[in-house]
């Protein structure tokens, strides 16, 4: 009898185990589910943070030609003076509209003027393994001339990051702007657009 009682209970406690066993697999799978769930809505929304703030620069750049049709950077190294110079950080944040007069001093591209607008803007912030939105506009700089609006990526060993950056310019409203992929040398990797200026 007592060995049927310990068989009895021998066989509970393996069921037991089992259903403690499965449970906890299910539920290291529904963790992991929701968390691949999250990554790649986080993934999703930093896409649409990088298209939208692109477009944003892109577009203020461009009212820098379109709203002051005279103007000139004075700057003997722009590919064209048209467009603003480029700052010695490269970044966006810095740049001023061109001056049509030789006496009127430049207009930061964010603070607005009675020219280019009264709207105070701010310019996008670095999103988390990005660098800030970057300009050029030279005649020669590591062998890319024009006018260029590109992006680093931090961390030039992610293939994510290369990745997303290049699902990002396969979209249909990024396709004209940014035609290439992403150039991974010289490092670090970098999406240029083509050149606003086309000469």
């Amino acid at each position: 009898m007592r060995n049927v009682t310990i068989r009895k209970n021998g066989f509970f406690v393996t069921y037991a185990l089992f259903g403690i066993a499965l449970i906890t697999m299910v539920g290291v799978t529904a963790g992991l589910i929701y968390k691949s769930n999250q990554q790649s809505e986080s993934r999703s929304r930093l896409k649409e943070q990088l298209q939208s703030d692109a477009m944003f620069v892109l577009q203020q750049i461009n009212n820098c030609v379109i709203l002051r049709p005279g103007g000139n950077n004075r700057d003997a190294n722009s590919y064209d003076t048209r467009f603003p110079a480029q700052t010695a950080d490269k970044t966006v944040s810095g740049l001023t509209c061109p001056a049509i007069e030789e006496t009127e001093t430049p207009t930061n591209l964010w603070n607005g003027s009675s020219s280019v607008g009264t709207l105070k803007l701010k310019p996008p912030p670095a999103r988390v393994g990005y660098s800030e939105w970057q300009y050029l506009n030279t005649t020669s700089a590591t062998g890319v001339t024009g006018v260029r609006l590109f992006i680093e990526i931090s961390d030039a060993q992610s293939s994510d990051s290369v990745a997303l950056l290049n699902s990002l310019r396969m979209r249909t409203d990024m396709a004209d702007y940014f035609p290439e992929p992403v150039k991974i040398s010289p490092t670090p990797a970098r999406l240029y657009s083509i050149n606003l200026s086309p000469q």
